[in-house]
């Protein structure tokens, strides 16, 4: 005999199926402290990661290595750049980066360094991590980071002074000078005179802080 149940409108339960796992994307941070250090200063450079297992850097450095951590860049002399990718089950970063600057030095010389009245010298300057360099002092403008401009003559001595500037910042001044050599005049008047007499003597000159009197 068949049985059959009306009216009931009970469904058999069917779970849904198991949920798998959503891998998250990795994120890395990286920062260099102190960002702008002197010639040949260092930096320390520290990282962090999220939902990573390895890291690898890149640019001013280079391996594999934690997913955080922090590491010195040694000795610089120039700017440099460092990368850095993390790894984990949800894929790669972007990379992350940070860059430290050095501050810029600036050289100046002038040759010769002394001339004579109305003579002139060259002036030759060169930098380092600079894009460009100021003048001051005898001569004025923006240059370029390295070249070389003469002075023109010159009548009196002259001071020059260069900065120059880039992403680590402003250099110390450089500075040279060029010397005029002293000029000296002397006249006696009257040039003649009787026995017992006396005459006047005069002299003067330029760029002298003081002379010296021989002879009579």
């Amino acid at each position: 005999m068949l049985l059959v149940a009306c009216g009931s409108t009970d469904q058999p339960t069917i779970d849904p199926p198991p949920t798998a796992p959503v891998a998250m994307i990795p994120t890395a941070t990286l920062t260099a402290v102190p960002p702008t250090v002197a010639s040949e200063g260092s930096s320390t450079l520290m990282w962090s990661s999220t939902n990573a297992t390895s890291c690898t850097a890149s640019g001013g450095w280079s391996g594999v290595v934690a997913s955080s951590g922090n590491q010195g860049t040694g000795a610089l002399t120039t700017n440099t750049s460092y990368s850095l990718t993390c790894t984990g089950p949800g894929g790669t970063t972007a990379p992350a980066s940070a860059t430290v600057a050095v501050i810029p030095t600036a050289m100046l010389t002038a040759v010769p360094p002394t001339v004579a009245i109305g003579g002139s010298s060259t002036l030759t300057w060169s930098s380092i991590n600079a894009t460009s360099c100021t003048a001051s002092g005898g001569w004025s403008g923006v240059l370029a980071s390295n070249g070389n401009q003469g002075t023109g003559a010159l009548t009196s001595s002259k001071s020059f002074s260069l900065t120059c500037t880039g992403s680590g910042g402003t250099s110390a001044p450089a500075s040279a000078t060029v010397a005029v050599i002293p000029t000296a005049t002397l006249t006696a008047v009257p040039p003649t005179v009787a026995s017992g007499g006396s005459s006047t003597l005069t002299w003067s000159s330029t760029n002298a802080t003081s002379c010296t009197a021989s002879g009579g």
